[in-house]
């Protein structure tokens, strides 16, 4: 499987990509999605659950270690995806968009309300973190990738996430999956510009809102 994904060439990388890691473009789509991640908590107007990771990497060639080590002093290279209800990868990307729904912050005095929020939020967002196992279970060269070509480490990495949802689409259950025990590796990243960080807050009210009506 890596040699196949290793060798993959450039036109075949370039069309095999869109066709299956793509976000909804219909609102017949999007509904589907919505509706998919309401059953499971009930939280509403959910598009996708998003996750950072860190992929282990040897540095590479004539690369300064320190622009690639992270808090762990390991080199490494971030991956942050979206993933539907059924752990399906829809977008691959890096940067906080303004519509990011957040969990309070808990410092043991938050209210029924946000606490409500927060559950149902978390109830949710776990898609993601399962997402993250079945794909380093599948592929567990990420948990240390090999090369010292930066392009290489990438496609690679995006050449799993394509092939990840292949699986999914055929139902290849991975059955031996490694469990990721607290893999919030980019909390460095929590810090967002002011002005993301509002767009994102008064999304995240109205929600509120109808999560304690429920």
């Amino acid at each position: 499987m890596s040699l196949s994904t290793f060798f993959l060439n450039q036109s075949f990388f370039n069309f095999i990509l869109p066709k299956v890691i793509s976000f909804p473009k219909t609102d017949e789509d999007r509904l589907k999605i919505a509706g998919e991640f309401a059953k499971i908590a009930g939280f509403p107007d959910v598009l996708g659950c998003v996750d950072g990771t860190y992929i282990n990497i040897r540095t590479p060639a004539h690369k300064l270690k320190f622009t690639y080590t992270n808090r762990h002093d390991i080199a490494s290279v971030t991956l942050q995806v979206i993933c539907d209800a059924n752990k399906r990868f829809i977008d691959v990307f890096t940067g906080p968009p303004e519509w990011l729904l957040t969990p309070f912050k808990d410092y043991g005095n938050l209210s029924h309300k946000p606490r409500k929020y927060n559950k149902k939020l978390s109830q949710t967002r776990v898609k993601i973190e399962n997402a993250f196992s079945l794909l380093k279970g599948r592929f567990r060269q990420l948990h240390r990738l090999d090369f010292q070509n930066v392009l290489k480490v990438s496609q690679f990495i995006l050449a799993c996430c394509a092939l990840h949802n292949i699986c999914i689409d055929y139902n290849d259950l991975c059955e031996d999956v490694i469990e990721i025990v607290n893999d919030d590796d980019c909390d460095e990243t929590v810090d967002r510009e002011d002005q993301l960080r509002s767009s994102g807050e008064t999304k995240r009210n109205p929600i509120c809102n109808i999560i304690d009506a429920m």
